[in-house]
């Protein structure tokens, strides 16, 4: 066996253990925030019935408020929080620091809603995993047959450039 060779079954070895080990935290998420989501009401005996197809086009919602960030900023690591406050008996979301603080509140002593790319992405990532436990798949296996067919692919396969 060559050394070129000898090199590529390590390196192969190497990102397979380092898959396996990131892949076991997937399937722990998908269950814990399948029931996080039960204990929420948003699943379970408590919970409105939803199609499958309402879960997916959810999934569509969070791309959109993922891109509705991107164009507030082109900076994907702007983060910020807003907030819901009450004023005159009257409830308001999503005010900003500055506005609290004009209504009297201290956005300091108060949890903010995390906004921006990253937890958009997070909200898509806890849609998708928390459907795949609700129907039964396992997103852990199927991510790792889906990479190992990718792995046998060409370079850029589809001759796309997106």
């Amino acid at each position: 066996m060559g050394h070129l060779q000898q090199s590529r079954q390590s390196l192969d070895s190497i990102l397979a253990y380092q898959l396996e080990y990131k892949m076991s935290r997937i399937r722990d998420l998908q269950e814990s925030i399948h029931e996080w989501a039960i204990r929420k009401e948003w699943r379970g005996p408590k919970a409105v019935g939803r199609p499958l197809v309402a879960d997916l086009m959810l999934f569509v919602s969070e791309i959109a408020e993922a891109l509705e960030e991107l164009r507030k900023s082109d900076n994907p690591h702007t983060y910020y929080e807003t907030y819901s406050v009450e004023f005159n008996g009257v409830k308001f979301k999503n005010v900003s620091r500055e506005q609290a603080q004009a209504l009297g509140y201290n956005p300091d002593l108060m949890i903010g809603k995390p906004e921006g790319l990253g937890p958009e992405f997070a909200d898509l990532a806890i849609r998708l995993l928390e459907t795949c436990e609700e129907y039964g798949i396992d997103l852990e296996f199927e991510i790792e047959r889906k990479m190992a067919y990718n792995e046998g692919r060409e370079i850029r396969h589809g001759g796309l450039l997106m």
